[in-house]
């Protein structure tokens, strides 16, 4: 996997539960950009229960409305809709 690619998947979760603090999500950007070569364990963390679970990051589109929505086999979906299962496990745990 090349860096750049590296913990993208853990910016996007956190659009959904929203754990992380500016300055970690910083700290992933800069990883991926070559500036640092740390990132906060939390992030190792989130990588590591994604991975066990098979997470699979969800495909976005907006809507002719403007309203972001994630793709169910193809359905435009509103994001409140969205299966939270990992969400909730993520929070009890972090």
């Amino acid at each position: 996997m090349r860096r750049t690619d590296e913990y993208i998947e853990i910016l996007r979760l956190d659009n959904f539960i929203h754990v992380l603090s500016w300055q970690e999500r910083l700290q992933i950007c800069q990883y991926r950009a070559n500036k640092t070569d740390e990132v906060p364990e939390k992030v190792k963390l989130l990588q590591e229960i994604i991975r066990n679970n098979g997470w699979d990051i969800p495909e976005f589109r907006y809507s002719d409305d403007r309203e972001l929505k994630w793709l169910d086999n193809g359905i435009p979906r509103a994001i409140q809709f969205f299966p939270l299962k990992i969400i909730y496990e993520l929070k009890n745990i972090i």
